[in-house]
This record gives structure tokens, sequence and C-alpha cells, in this order.
């Protein structure tokens, strides 16, 4: 994974950055990585954004149940462009470190060829 704060060229890039801190403000998120199509630089007229959020394992498991809740709501509301899909994954750090190296799995995929955008102060 890449870590930068370069955004890939595509038809949201100017976004990119407001949705990730939007995401990892909400959520209380240690850091947001963008992945797939955005991450690489090839987004087709189809293509949505896919965020990977790994928040910290401190927290309390009721907010951590609706992390995914919040992150999505967070770049849903009116001044945010309907139009775009976002597709949001949200782990633990622990999970994520667990499920690193699962060959066919979300995580890997996305530590893989992920670009971080965003992460705590």
């Amino acid at each position: 994974m890449t870590t930068t704060t370069a955004i890939p060229a595509g038809k949201w890039a100017g976004n990119i950055p407001d949705f990730a801190r939007r995401i990892g403000e909400a959520t209380r998120a240690r850091r947001v990585v963008l992945f797939g199509s955005a991450a690489r630089g090839d987004m087709g007229k189809h293509s949505d954004l896919d965020f990977l959020v790994e928040i910290p394992d401190s927290m309390p498991r009721e907010e951590a149940a609706r992390a995914w809740d919040r992150a999505y709501n967070s770049v849903r509301g009116e001044e945010c462009f309907p139009e775009v899909n976002i597709d949001i994954l949200v782990a633990t750090e622990s999970r994520i470190r667990r499920l690193r190296d699962c060959p066919y799995g979300p995580i890997k995929f996305a530590l893989d060829e992920g670009v971080e955008v965003w992460h705590a102060g």
C-alpha cells in the first residue's frame, strides 16, 4: 500500500480527500484507504469509490458496530454527490492484521493496491 496524499485522477478525484476526511472523522478512524479503480487510476464511466476504514481496537463495541452507518451517512448529505457510488469496508486494526494475507479477501486487495488518503491527526 502506498501512503500518500496524492489522489489518482478520475471523475471524483477532487472529492476524494473530502470524502475520506468525512468518513475518518465520523468513525474516529485510524486511517482511510482508497482502493479499487480510483486508487489504480483507471476509473471508468461506471466506477465507484472504494474505501477501507480502519477503526481502533479500543473503540467500544457498540460504537464500532455503528461505524459503517456513520461512515456512509457522512458522505450522503445534501452537499455530497448522490450519483457517486461509494463502497465502504470498516474493520478494526486487529481484524485487518489477521486478514491481511487472506489471498482472496477484500482487506488484502485494499491494502495491496490501496492509497492511504486520510489518517488520524
